[in-house]
């Protein structure tokens, strides 16, 4: 029987050409990109087009009457709209000019400042602008789209209120004046200051019953006549309240006041006698009023919910908003002619409430979708996307149509997640949760509870269809097993510590964990879930990292306490080597083809190249590795999220992929397609690494040392070692047993049984892996 040796050796046979990588880019979410979070400002509705505009970074725009989005301006700042000239304003530190029946950009104009406060005359179609550290108040002319003056205002400006009455403009100033400035729109100029006594006036409200304009600092409230200009009374006891959360209902003549954080009720006050009529709790309330029938609109913070408040200060009803219900309400206003209620919740949705029977009527998605990790499933070829900061998942298919969302599957930065493509299921360990997803119907089968967990680290073992999740850095002390075919999870032991990391030897079948105190690392045999070895080694942190290698059967433990890379040899179960590292190793990459670790830092722009053939550090490539990364061995390119792109075979950055600056937050690799995902807020980058030509430099040296075999013989050059006659290397089966001496030349190994074996250096006990077949 004739038999061969076939020795595993990947040569790189790629070369590198110039715009072969950007494949596409996607928007995640919607048509018109999103937004990550409503900004302090509001809402404000468009009363030409009837279109609504939410102050967030970008401004959104969505039309109530379709519950569509439409094109925003792609830009931010305060919204303001001057129907006496047909225009609208993105003031930022140039006026941003909108044609308000069309909703467009239709030009720009430079700005002394970008404004934080604004009051519109239409009486005189004046647009007046202030700033929080500007002592000067802007006249602008929308028919000129210009500033028709600038006026003194003799201390920094802290809020703008318009008079409909006496066509004045009250100008809060700050701290060292508290006072109001009385400005005559006719004249533009100040005719009076009111003195209010301490804090700022942020917030102003007028009660044109009662005819007092009121002052809302952080404290109190100060009431002034309008007909006097004199301060007539102060209202107290508002319970630190905050002067931005607060609206006045002109049915009731009352003012409704929500408090901060710190105590989470809301005031009503008597505008009449200036007196605290009634108190509720609410927690972190934004309120809106009716001007139709009275009633007061209550979001509230982490509750997907508006109550509805009736003209006795009683909670009538809530009405329900269709996203997760942790979700918070930032921003309401009320539209009298429509008899609507517009909103949004804190990341995804602008809502329509129909104040006529208080329902909800309509929803439109502006979200930002900002995946925190990304997972390529062969079975279906989809790329899951997870999601924390939306508490969803999204499921693209191949053709990158519109993504199913799959809301409550991920809700913590560190959800880690596991693809099972036994059962193809996909498991997401979150904070003290696991979730378990069905991947042929892209649904959220279920959600297990593992206490004390918000760190997550999971490891599956695929031939007992088990999953183990460890408590990783600062979350405590538990390691739980699930069982994926009965669907049950349990806590299997305690540790003295977290794990900051763990990885499954299929070979030896043990899974293999750091302990983030003590310097060790365990293996655990997952059929008895008990700890059957302990390296002791130096160091122990929470930042050390595993890297394993199945062809050498090595364990590679970086630590940065202190900072040292040891190599574990799995055959033998011992630690063989130990190396300094020059700086803190965050993580390691693997390109199992070559085989070479890549060990990079978050403080250190350079990543180190230890090959493990050598077990030693050969090289260095510059580039940043900023806290994510992907190896793609089967192309030998190492993707970083500035952008770099490492060529494996030659240890250098080969080109800097778009979106570079754009900060990418995960990666996935797409083996069907051969293409890598790259995501960034909103957007979704898919690059391919096309196989073309043939490279014409060798791989290093390594080749010049291999063992080689010609009918039957193993042939080992002289550069593996020692002299012509002495043993320079050892034959191993898989399990590590020595079966034949080998020497520099010739080696019969025709009496052994076909299959995977090893052969070890005697001097620098470096393995390669053989395979003897028939």
């Amino acid at each position: 029987m004739k038999k061969s040796v076939l020795f595993v050796l990947v040569v790189a046979v790629t070369s590198i050409c110039s715009g072969q990588w950007l494949e596409r880019q996607l928007v995640l979410g919607d048509t018109f990109g999103g937004i990550s979070l409503v900004a302090a400002g509001g809402i404000v509705v468009n009363p030409i087009s009837g279109n609504v505009y939410i102050e967030s970074d970008p401004v959104q725009v969505f039309s109530p009457a379709t519950h569509e989005k439409l094109r925003g301006p792609g830009l931010s700042g305060l919204v303001v709209f001057c129907p006496g000239s047909g225009k609208g304003y993105i003031l930022r530190d140039t006026a941003v000019i909108l044609d308000a029946t069309a909703d467009t950009v239709i030009g720009t104009t430079v700005l002394p400042f970008a404004p934080d406060y604004h009051a519109y005359s239409p009486t005189l179609n004046r647009l007046y602008l202030g700033g929080q550290n500007e002592e000067t108040l802007l006249v602008f002319d929308p028919d000129g789209d210009s500033v028709l003056r600038s006026i003194g205002v003799g201390a920094r400006v802290s809020s703008l209120l318009w008079d409909s009455v006496w066509n004045r403009v009250y100008v809060g100033t700050q701290m060292d004046s508290a006072s109001i400035r009385v400005l005559d729109c006719a004249t533009d100029s100040f005719t009076e200051s009111v003195q209010i006594g301490s804090g700022d006036p942020r917030g102003l409200v007028l009660s044109y019953a009662s005819r007092k304009l009121y002052c809302c600092s952080w404290t109190d409230i100060n009431v002034v006549s309008t007909d006097s200009l004199k301060s007539i009374g102060i209202v107290r006891g508002m319970n630190m309240p905050s002067p931005d959360r607060f609206v006045y209902s002109p049915v009731t003549d009352r003012l409704y006041w929500g408090s901060g954080s710190f105590t989470d009720t809301i005031s009503v006050i008597d505008c009449q006698g200036d007196t605290i009529r009634a108190q509720f709790e609410a927690s972190v309330p934004v309120l809106a009023a009716s001007s139709l029938d009275g009633r007061i609109y209550v979001g509230l913070d982490g509750s997907a919910q508006v109550l509805v408040v009736d003209t006795s200060d009683s909670v009538v009803d809530s009405v329900p908003l269709p996203t997760v219900p942790s979700r918070g309400v930032p921003a309401l206003t009320f539209r009298p002619d429509r008899n609507e209620l517009y909103g949004v919740t804190g990341g995804d949705l602008a809502f329509i409430i129909d104040a006529s029977v208080d329902t909800f009527a309509g929803a439109v998605s502006y979200a930002a979708y900002l995946p925190r990790q990304m997972v390529h499933n062969p079975a279906g070829n989809k790329l899951y996307l997870l999601c924390p900061t939306q508490d969803e998942m999204l499921v693209m298919d191949s053709t990158f149509g519109t993504p199913k969302h799959m809301f409550g599957a991920a809700t913590n930065s560190y959800a880690a997640p596991v693809l099972n493509p036994t059962l193809n299921r996909l498991y997401v360990a979150d904070a003290a949760m696991l979730r378990v997803i069905d991947c042929n119907s892209d649904s959220l089968l279920a959600s297990r509870g593992m206490y004390g967990i918000t760190h997550p680290v999971p490891v599956l073992v695929p031939y007992l269809n088990k999953l183990y999740v460890f408590a990783g850095s600062g979350s405590g002390d538990s390691v739980y097993a699930y069982d994926c075919l009965r669907d049950t999870v349990r806590s299997v032991f305690y540790l003295t510590d977290a794990a900051p990391c763990a990885v499954f030897d299929s070979r030896s079948n043990r899974i293999f964990f750091a302990c983030e105190d003590a310097p060790t690392l365990r293996a655990i045999d997952p059929t008895t879930d008990s700890v059957v070895k302990t390296f002791d080694l130096v160091g122990g942190s929470n930042h050390g990292r595993i890297a394993l290698n199945p062809d050498l059967g090595r364990l590679y433990y970086t630590d940065q306490s202190p900072n040292r890379m040891f190599t574990i040899d799995l055959l033998t179960d011992s630690v063989i080597a130990s190396d300094s590292l020059p700086w803190d190793v965050d993580t390691m990459f693997l390109d199992q083809r070559l085989g070479k670790l890549f060990l990079c830092s978050r403080d250190v722009a350079e990543v180190l190249v230890f090959d493990c053939y050598q077990g030693a550090i050969v090289d260095t490539v510059d580039a940043d590795y900023q806290y994510a990364g992907l190896m793609d061995d089967r192309n030998d390119k190492l993707y970083l999220r500035d952008g770099a792109v490492v060529d494996c075979r030659y240890d250098s950055v080969v080109t800097t992929l778009p979106p570079g600056l754009l900060n990418p937050h995960s990666m996935a690799w797409d083996a069907i397609d051969n293409r890598v995902f790259q995501a960034s807020a909103n957007m979704l980058y898919v690059y391919r690494d096309e196989l073309s030509g043939v490279a014409d430099k060798p791989v290093g040296t390594r080749t010049q040392r291999l063992p080689t075999i010609i009918r039957g013989v193993l042939y080992l050059p002289d550069a593996v070692g020692g002299e012509r006659s002495a043993v320079s290397a050892h034959l191993l089966d898989i399990s590590g047993r020595k079966v034949l001496d080998l020497k520099p030349g010739p080696n019969d190994v025709r009496a052994l049984a076909p299959g995977v074996y090893f052969v070890r250096e005697a001097q620098t006990q470096a393995v390669r892996k053989v395979i003897i077949s028939d």
